[in-house]
């Protein structure tokens, strides 16, 4: 697995980087044209699973970079947005049955939700990008399992990026743009080598 150096030095210090992530960030932020930072994310995952090199690729064809952020979309939705919506009705029902008395820790289950999303974001991700088959999607054992089996190695680099974005939520874009592109590295490293040593 590359090292967070190594990460920052080829991402971050190309003669085109600045450009690259300056585009990425500034559509983060705008509803609808995300889709084509989503797209972008969804293309640097499938070139890094591919062919292991760290690098930014081009924005070009944007026809295919926005049907890409739809699927990366729709994976968000799917197995990042539905357990943030689940942790946040325990948060309330913890909340609502304590009357109160728990404050803050009854916000635990949000804090958990999306830990555990992102975790299955990631998976959900790399089990799509098999063979861009919608059916992988619902393959959720395969999903889980991957979670469940690589999570020691998925927790430190998920909580960093989760604390990224809480700290850069006045730079919301940026903070999730550039933090997605290191984690997909993190992850991606993590879930090929899975794959090699139980194939």
């Amino acid at each position: 697995m590359p090292s967070f150096e190594d990460i920052c030095r080829s991402l971050f210090c190309s003669a085109e980087a600045g450009k690259r992530l300056l585009i990425g960030g500034l559509l983060s932020f705008v509803p609808i044209l995300n889709l084509f930072a989503f797209g972008y994310l969804y293309r640097f995952a499938n070139q890094f699973r591919q062919t292991g090199k760290l690098e930014l690729p081009e924005w070009n064809d944007w026809g295919r970079l926005f049907a890409e952020g739809l699927y990366f979309f729709v994976i968000a939705l799917l197995y990042f947005w539905i357990p943030i919506f689940i942790g946040w009705l325990l948060a309330l029902i913890l909340f609502q049955l304590s009357l109160g008395f728990l404050g803050v820790v009854a916000l635990f289950p949000i804090s958990v939700s999306v830990v555990l999303g992102i975790s299955l974001m990631t998976s959900a991700l790399f089990e799509f990008q098999l063979d861009t088959h919608w059916g992988n999607l619902f393959n959720w054992k395969r999903i889980v399992h991957r979670v469940v089996s690589l999570w020691p190695a998925l927790v430190l680099p998920i909580v960093l990026f989760s604390g990224v974005i809480f700290l850069g939520v006045s730079l919301f874009g940026f903070a999730f743009f550039v933090g997605f592109l290191i984690l997909i590295v993190y992850t991606t490293s993590v879930f090929a080598q899975s794959e090699i040593e139980n194939s």
